[in-house]
């Protein structure tokens, strides 16, 4: 601590110009170090974030490339599969078909295999019949080895129902399985055969060979239970496979980890399309072999630079002390009491302005009083306008309980009526802090509703509303019904013809889950606009101008408050009418 107050002691006595250059010293010292040592860390973040995102893209690329590949093979399967000639001579029971016949049917059938086949990337296409027949090309072509049976192929496409299973046996003979089950087009469940298509899986390598990999990286297709299709060494053996299924447990991702004692920046991505997992590795020794020759650059440059920064700052301490050593004498007439000094103005820097600044000093203090109290009273005077300008709801429902006595004392009972009635809307509406209400509550404010409506619009406009008895006391976000109900008026029977019909019905769905139905008899729409009401935008009919937004937000209200597979959907037909359908869970979530 005494050494500190020495120093400090010893600073402070210095000459000014002296001061000036320690201070100048330590902050180029600080500053060079600082930008240099940012500068390094974060061009080493970005060339290492661009590096990642550039070796994350390309993963997505390969595994984008290898789905292409196989749904071609899976397409290909299926014109096979539909195929009127396959269906039929596989349809057809083989007792019943001389040998002539039968010989004729297989070179049918092969003729179509052979259209389709590759033998660059292909060893074999076969189809086994339930009726007993078989047809493979190359038509010499025999299954060897320990691989799957025709059994276990046939056993396996059944499972799928039609639709292509691919079975990886690439770490064992070097192929991959295309396995599809041909079904009777007309019944779609009667099994006919199934179709087997085998790749080698050097196409897939053969890929990999047009996509720009880090030169350090490597490839490593997994498929849906973890074995490798593709891999690089070393990172194909059972260890590293091992540790690199585990990081790639999630669908997709990229994150540093430790393979084999070694760290690795390792991205991946899972196919939708066959569930394989695409995993590009890179060494981080690899990734930031470039930050390290950037360091040891910008290491002889700061220090290039701090040597011409201590000679400039001892020239600039001098510069700057040169005026302020003119300063003395009226400095000291200001310390006597003497506020009529002018400070000598010798150019247009700081010392220059400061001069300016204390010559006008009293009368910029003045301004600023005088600016600061004219701006309280205008700010008293905004809050004074603002507090007049607001308008207590408890004064409108006063005001509208005056107009109810003045028509029951008039006799006017349709009044009474509408503005009792509209108090109930407000009330509801105005309240902010309730968001929730019971089913019971609900209906009320659409009687209400109605009611008013039905003074407007006479008999041309009729309601029935029945809900089960078990939903009334059940609590609903406020407001989803009467928006509903309120297009439907507005929108369907308003543009009707003649007398309109709104049903609301509520009940309880065999899950739970409670649906209300909203129904009218009016002009309805086509299912191109009612799919609009729930789009982000309102569809372009100039008569359904404004209609939707009530809907739409409801909509998603009900979305954000019980989740996706809750909300509403529009059933209408033009000239018929619309059913307008919402679907709630029975009870709110905890968080609401």
């Amino acid at each position: 601590m005494g050494i500190m107050r020495r120093l400090y002691r010893g600073f402070i006595d210095l000459k000014i110009q002296d001061k000036i250059f320690l201070c100048f010293v330590v902050v180029i010292i600080a500053s060079v170090l600082g930008i240099g040592i940012s500068s390094y860390y974060k061009s080493s973040a970005i060339f290492g974030k661009k590096t990642s995102r550039y070796n994350v893209e390309t993963v997505q690329q390969i595994s984008t490339s290898v789905d292409y590949t196989l749904e071609r093979i899976d397409d290909l399967s299926g014109i096979l599969a539909f195929d009127q000639t396959i269906q039929r001579v596989f349809n057809t029971d083989m007792g019943a078909m001389s040998e002539r016949e039968t010989i004729a049917a297989v070179n049918e059938i092969e003729s179509i295999m052979i259209t389709h086949y590759n033998s660059q990337i292909m060893r074999s296409i076969e189809i086994y019949g339930n009726n007993g027949l078989v047809v493979k090309v190359p038509s010499s072509f025999n299954e060897q080895g320990n691989g799957p049976t025709p059994k276990q192929f046939v056993e396996m496409a059944s499972v799928y129902r039609g639709k292509t299973k691919w079975l990886n046996d690439a770490q064992e003979h070097g192929l991959l399985y295309a396995v599809r089950e041909i079904n009777e087009l007309q019944t779609a469940v009667k099994p006919l055969g199934t179709v087997i298509i085998s790749l080698k899986s050097s196409m897939v390598a053969d890929l990999l060979k047009n996509v720009d990999f880090d030169q350090s990286g490597a490839v490593l297709l997994m498929d849906e239970n973890g074995s490798p299709v593709i891999a690089s060494e070393p990172f194909g053996q059972p260890q590293a496979v091992e540790e690199i299924r585990q990081i790639a447990a999630f669908s997709s991702g990229s994150s540093i980890q430790t393979i084999g004692g070694e760290r690795y920046f390792v991205s991946f991505r899972t196919s939708e399309y066959t569930g394989w997992k695409t995993v590009g590795i890179i060494s981080l020794d690899k990734l930031y072999e470039d930050s390290r020759m950037i360091r040891e650059w910008m290491i002889v440059v700061t220090l290039v630079i701090l040597l011409f920064a201590f000679v400039l700052a001892r020239i600039f301490a001098q510069t700057i002390t040169r005026p302020i050593k003119r300063m003395l004498i009226p400095m000291k007439k200001v310390q006597m009491g003497d506020l009529d000094v002018s400070f000598p103005s010798g150019g247009k820097d700081e010392i220059g302005i400061l001069s300016t600044g204390v010559n006008h000093m009293v009368s910029q203090i003045h301004s600023l009083v005088e600016e600061s109290y004219r701006g309280k009273i205008l700010l008293q005077q905004s809050e004074l306008k603002a507090l007049q300008a607001q308008i207590n709801p408890h004064f409108l429902y006063n005001t509208l309980e005056s107009i109810n006595w003045m028509a029951k004392m008039n006799g006017v009972d349709p009044i009474c009526g509408m503005v009792t009635a509209l108090g109930d809307l407000m009330r509801i509406s105005i309240n902010t802090e309730k968001e929730f209400i019971t089913v019971e509550e609900e209906i009320k404010y659409i009687s209400d509703y109605l009611y008013i409506q039905k003074v407007r619009f006479g008999d041309r406009v009729q309601a029935d509303i029945r809900m089960e008895d078990e939903l009334l006391p059940i609590v609903i976000p406020k407001l989803i019904l009467q928006p509903i109900v309120e297009n439907a008026l507005l929108h369907g029977v308003q543009m009707k013809k003649g007398q309109g019909l709104i049903r609301v019905r509520g009940r309880k769905a065999d899950g739970g889950d409670i649906i209300f139905e909203v129904e009218d008899n009016g002009g309805g729409m086509t299912a191109k606009q009612a799919d609009a009401l729930l789009a982000d935008e309102s569809i372009a009919d100039p008569q359904a101008k404004g209609s939707g937004i009530g809907i739409r937000n409801v909509n998603q209200r009900i979305r954000y408050i019980f989740g996706k597979d809750y909300g509403v959907t529009v059933n209408s037909v033009p000239g018929e009418g619309t059913v307008v359908r919402i679907r709630i869970a029975s009870s709110l979530p905890k968080e609401a």
